[in-house]
């Protein structure tokens, strides 16, 4: 099991709070996919089991990144638009609740 698909890619994941190492022991792994996709990966590795959440931006109009300009093709899908995101998740965080954000 992993966390994402082949079209997006993960900036970074979460599973505890960084001030406290010990908070949250065998619970969710949380990824970032940054400007590729609206779905938020999830990792459960003590059931084995993965996921996504979607993401929710307040203005409908918000612009997807498939409209961005594209500086360089990718050695795996060209020119083609794959990421899709209206939605940026950069660095995920979480608090000492273990609450993700």
């Amino acid at each position: 099991m992993g966390l994402g698909d082949a079209p997006t890619y993960l900036h970074d994941e979460i599973a505890t709070d960084r001030r406290n190492p010990t908070l949250n022991p065998h619970g969710l792994i949380y990824g970032s996919p940054e400007a590729s996709s609206d779905n938020i990966p999830w990792l459960d590795p003590v059931d084995n089991k993965s996921g996504f959440f979607k993401t929710e931006w307040r203005d409908p109009k918000m612009p997807s990144t498939k409209t961005s300009p594209q500086f360089n093709e990718s050695p795996y899908w060209g020119s083609e638009a794959i990421w899709d995101s209206h939605t940026e998740v950069h660095n995920p965080w979480m608090d000492q609740n273990g609450a993700s954000g």
